[in-house]
C-alpha cells in the first residue's frame, strides 16, 4: 500500500487516520477503517479465482481496478485460476474518494453509494458497507466481519455476470492502454 508521503505498508497494518495515497480526492485520503474479511467457518478458507498481480500480492478476480485509465475486473486482463487459502482478506474505508494506490493499480475501497463506476456501484456492495459500518471496532478504526454474513447481503440470483458484459462493451469505447504493476502485499478483495 502506498502512503501519502512515498512509503510503504501492508494493508493490515494500516491504522485509522493515516494518509493513503489515491488518484481521486486530491492525491490522499485518511484511512477510516480497516476492514478484515474472514470465514470463521474454515481457519484457513479456499478463495477461488484469485489474481497474483506480483510476488505476494493477491486480488479476487472480480475486485475492480484501473488499468491503463479503465476499470476492469483483474480476471479479463489476468490469469486469475488460483485457488489460494488465506486466513483473512482486507479492504478499507475512506474519509474520501473511492480508491487507493496499489504500486500503479488504482484499486476499489468499500464505500456508502454510487461513485459513477459501474463496477463499483453495485447495490449490494453498499449493503456490505452498511455492515462493516456498523460492526464492532468501526469507530476504533478496525472491523474483523464474516465473509458469509457479507455474502447474505447478496441478491439469491447473484453471479455477477451482468458486469462482465461490461468488459466487452467498455473495451469498444475505451481500449485499455496497458497493464500497470503491482508490488507486494496483502491480500485484498472489497
Amino acid at each position: 500500500m502506498h502512503l501519502a508521503d512515498g512509503t510503504r505498508k501492508a494493508v493490515h497494518l494500516l491504522q485509522k487516520g493515516e494518509r493513503v495515497a489515491t488518484s481521486t480526492a486530491g492525491g490522499s485520503a485518511s484511512v477510516v477503517a480497516v476492514v478484515e474479511m474472514y470465514n470463521a467457518g474454515n481457519a484457513t478458507a479456499l478463495f477461488k479465482d484469485m489474481c497474483q498481480l506480483d510476488q505476494g500480492f493477491f486480488i479476487a478476480g472480480t475486485h475492480p481496478v484501473r488499468v491503463g485509465g479503465r476499470w476492469i475486473r483483474p480476471k479479463w486482463q489476468f490469469a486469475c485460476t488460483r485457488t489460494m487459502p488465506f486466513a483473512s482478506l482486507f479492504g478499507l474505508v475512506l474519509d474520501a474518494g473511492h480508491s487507493v494506490v496499489l504500486h500503479g493499480f488504482e484499486v476499489a475501497t468499500f464505500v456508502p453509494g454510487p461513485v459513477g463506476v459501474q463496477l463499483i456501484d453495485i447495490p449490494h456492495k453498499f449493503k456490505w458497507y452498511q455492515a462493516i459500518a456498523a460492526a464492532p471496532g468501526f469507530a476504533e478504526g478496525y472491523v474483523r466481519i464474516d465473509t458469509r454474513e457479507l455474502a447474505k447481503l447478496r441478491p439469491a440470483d447473484w453471479d455477477g455476470s451482468v458486469y462482465d458484459r461490461l468488459q466487452f462493451e467498455e473495451a469498444v469505447v475505451a481500449p485499455a492502454a496497458g497493464v500497470g504493476s503491482v508490488g507486494a502485499g496483502a491480500a485484498s478483495a472489497m
